[in-house]
């Protein structure tokens, strides 16, 4: 029932009539409300306490604040609702998509940014993009996937695209526009979860590698070997380069650092990205060792307890060295030298 007022009806003397005033009940204008349990419109505030109202679907005349009130209030609505000759089912199912059909504006939103986030995915790494560009396609791709793509699919002539299965070009342009509004979305909480996670993720990798590189081109040694050894094991979201692992490093072994001198020998000896050099990896290997690199003492005591790289069984050096780290194939080469 709408909200009433008491008023006193006055006389043409300003005074009440009879020994009793009389109450007149004056209807206020009510303000648009839900029909079972009169709750209004509440578009501000807290998420919690917001309320939208709906229209049924049927007559478009009651609103209702949420389903449970639309199917309380049927029973008593169902008579005005129906249109002549429609079956009671149809009715009802009409009726219910006011709730069913109609999100709160805070789920269409939603609908509206993940429907907005999913055109900024990349179709190739399925994706957010740090990088984005718009191919000739139409479609939005992180600069690496893309390229990566067009050096795989385009050596018979123009690459296929990922997207409509037909020949592109390769021109690419940057799409400033779409990383900004990625940016915003994911800052800002609307876009979350795996998504939202996997781009910040590769954001930090970035800024990771390019910070390495920076300290690495400056002359910073452990830069050298933190580079080489992210291209070397696939970290920050590089992809796996042994040539460049192997170039950072054989700069940092330049400068002798013990890890880099160790990795660079053990490049040699089994030739990865290089000629295999039994003797040049063998002197790297020996100076890590000597230098304190775990590794390098596993590779060297390793080759004296195999007769490896053109060296002579030697149990006695290869304990020496095995001894010295704490990896679990010295403690089993150990094991296997004591029997």
């Amino acid at each position: 029932m709408p909200p009433q007022q008491l008023n006193l009806a006055a006389n043409a003397n300003g005074t009440t009539g009879g020994s009793e005033p009389e109450l007149v009940m004056e209807e206020q204008a009510a303000e648009p409300a839900c029909a079972i349990c009169h709750k209004v419109e509440v578009a501000v505030g807290p998420v919690e306490n917001r309320v939208t109202l709906q229209k049924c679907g049927q007559c478009r005349q009651v609103l209702y604040c949420s389903r449970d009130c639309q199917r309380a209030h049927w029973p008593r609505h169902k008579s005005d609702c129906a249109a002549p000759g429609s079956p009671p089912e149809i009715v009802f199912d009409r009726y219910c998509q006011t709730v069913d059909a109609s999100p709160s504006k805070e789920s269409g939103l939603e609908e509206t940014i993940n429907s907005v986030a999913k055109e900024f995915v990349c179709p190739i790494t399925h994706e957010l993009p740090t990088e984005p560009v718009t191919a000739e396609d139409g479609r939005i791709y992180d600069r690496k996937a893309i390229l990566a793509w067009f050096e795989k699919n385009g050596e018979d002539g123009d690459p296929i695209s990922p997207s409509t299965n037909t020949a592109m070009g390769t021109n690419l342009l940057p799409a400033t526009q779409a990383r900004n509004a990625i940016e915003a979305l994911v800052k800002s909480g609307a876009i979350d979860g795996e998504l939202a996670t996997a781009w910040r993720q590769k954001l930090e990798d970035e800024k990771i590698v390019k910070e390495l590189h920076a300290k690495a081109e400056a002359g910073d040694v452990e830069a050298m070997f933190d580079l080489g050894y992210a291209y070397d094991k696939a970290e920050h979201g590089l992809e796996r380069d042994t040539e460049k692992a192997r170039v950072w490093y054989e700069k940092s072994a330049a400068a002798r650092h013990p890890k880099g001198l160790a990795y660079f020998g053990c490049f040699l000896l089994y030739g990865i990205d290089c000629h295999k050099d039994h003797a040049l990896g063998l002197v790297n290997v020996t100076e890590a060792a000597h230098l304190g690199s775990d590794v390098g003492q596993l590779l060297l005591g390793k080759a004296f307890a195999k007769g490896l790289y053109g060296l002579s069984k030697d149990p006695v050096r290869a304990r020496f060295w095995l001894e010295k780290t704490d990896w679990e194939e010295a403690k089993g080469l150990l094991q296997e030298l004591g029997q």
